[in-house]
């Protein structure tokens, strides 16, 4: 199963289940690096690579008939590791590596992002990341990647290689990454501080937080003001001893219940009840945001504490800016909302990163904010008028402060200026034409991108 998006008679969707992007016959599922490389020698063939099928459609989208969408799904597994490294196949998923992982009492030196599901080509791929300044993306925590290129030549790559960078995030277009060696340390287990407070507390203490805290994210929600931010740092021994007695279990370290958001988060629910039809509240939408009523403190490892999942499918939009300028873009964001007919029904969520070294990640050599934001889908897959013109404004805003969008994601190309403020991305673009001088790995909507 390729893990989360709708695989019907017709062939395969996107994660809502809304939009084809190959039919069955155009499927290839190799078992092996020969096959991978079988496949990759024939004639005139033009592939995409799907992991989970949680990005942006059009990056996964086969655009003709004669095209093909490769998937790692029978290509995944634990290959070996030393006392500092981890190697698995590129098909395997993240919760697995992660699983594997918890019981060597090791993780990645990485906060992870909130989706296990996420195969580790796909989250590599795109720029899946956590929050924490002392960290950035998944990527950045690898030592070694073995990829197939278009000509079915195999790369072994480690820090040492020239433009290691570019292939930390490479958008499934300089060749398909088949082996993944991971940096690991030893687990820490971590206590979780949950606060409630309001806007203006937020620009006033959530950089000085970033820069003291081992993690930390925060939700806004515009409609009441009220702000939800997570302070995660080692544990006391106190609190590593309750989570011990508790069977290594994700524990409260609180009898205290934080109540303050309960009323704000019923009338979300009411409005998300409309805006996605599901006035008897059947759907699993409501899950995300009732998380913020009754909360605790908690201590656990570092999966148990961020890997919350996604219940369901959404249009989902994440931008980077500077990480200096967060208080002049929650200022934005806000005089935005005073005036917009939009309005979103799930907070603004920010999560500041440490200094990338993957070419195209918005974090590139610089310290950043991601600022997400997103749109529920209806059960039928549509969304409620006006929801991508919000998304729109919030981009245009956002790009004006150098913004540069999470390309897994939604996001308006024209938008944002990739030249000025990623400073690889001619590099990039250069290296693709290396690497796949006939576009095997393009379609329509990469050949636009980097047009």
């Amino acid at each position: 199963m390729f893990g989360t998006f709708d695989r019907s008679k017709k062939g395969v969707y996107n994660w809502s289940g809304t939009n084809l992007l190959a039919n069955h016959n155009q499927i290839m599922s190799p078992r092996s690096e020969e096959e991978i490389i079988e496949i990759l020698k024939r004639p005139n063939i033009k592939i995409r690579m799907i992991g989970s099928g949680l990005s942006y459609e059009p990056l996964n989208r086969v655009d003709q008939q004669d095209h093909v969408l490769m998937t790692l799904e029978n290509y995944r597994g634990f290959i070996s590791e030393t006392e500092d490294t981890v190697t698995f196949r590129a098909g395997t998923a993240l919760q697995e590596v992660f699983g594997y992982l918890i019981k060597q009492n090791k993780m990645l030196p990485s906060s992870p992002g909130v989706i296990g599901i996420q195969t580790l080509a796909g989250a590599i791929a795109t720029g899946t990341h956590g929050q924490g300044m002392k960290q950035a993306t998944l990527g950045d925590t690898i030592e070694k990647l073995k990829v197939i290129t278009a000509a079915g030549e195999i790369l072994n790559l480690d820090r040492r290689s020239e433009h290691f960078g570019a292939f930390l995030m490479h958008y499934g277009s300089l060749g398909v990454v088949v082996e993944v060696t991971f940096r690991t340390i030893p687990m820490e287990i971590l206590a979780c501080k949950k606060i409630t407070t309001n806007f203006d507390t937020l620009c006033s203490v959530y950089s000085q937080m970033n820069e003291k805290s081992d993690y930390a994210k925060a939700w806004w929600f515009p409609e009441s003001d009220d702000v939800h931010i997570w302070d995660v740092n080692k544990a006391s021994e106190e609190e590593q001893e309750l989570y011990q007695q508790n069977n290594r279990e994700l524990t409260q370290i609180s009898q205290q219940t934080d109540n303050q958001l309960n009323e704000a988060i019923d009338q979300i629910i009411l409005k998300m009840s409309y805006e996605t039809c599901d006035d008897k509240f059947e759907g699993r939408q409501f899950e995300t945001v009732q998380r913020f009523k009754s909360v605790t403190n908690v201590v656990g490892d570092i999966y148990q504490v961020f890997c919350k999942g996604i219940p369901v499918p959404q249009i989902n939009c994440e931008i980077a800016v500077p990480f200096e300028q967060i208080t002049e873009v929650l200022h934005a964001l806000r005089d935005w909302y005073r005036k917009s007919e939009h309005k979103p029904h799930y907070p603004f969520i920010l999560r500041c990163t440490g200094a990338s070294e993957a070419y195209l990640s918005g974090s590139y050599n610089r310290r950043v904010c991601w600022v997400g934001f997103l749109v529920y889908l209806a059960k039928d897959g549509s969304f409620i008028k006006g929801s991508l013109e919000m998304m729109k404004e919030l981009q245009i805003i956002l790009a004006k402060f150098q913004g540069v969008p999470h390309l897994g994601k939604h996001f308006i190309k024209e938008i944002f200026d990739f030249e000025a403020n990623l400073p690889k991305w001619n590099t990039f673009k250069q290296l693709r034409k290396q690497y796949d001088p006939s576009g095997k790995f393009e379609n329509e909507y990469l050949k636009n991108l980097f047009a």
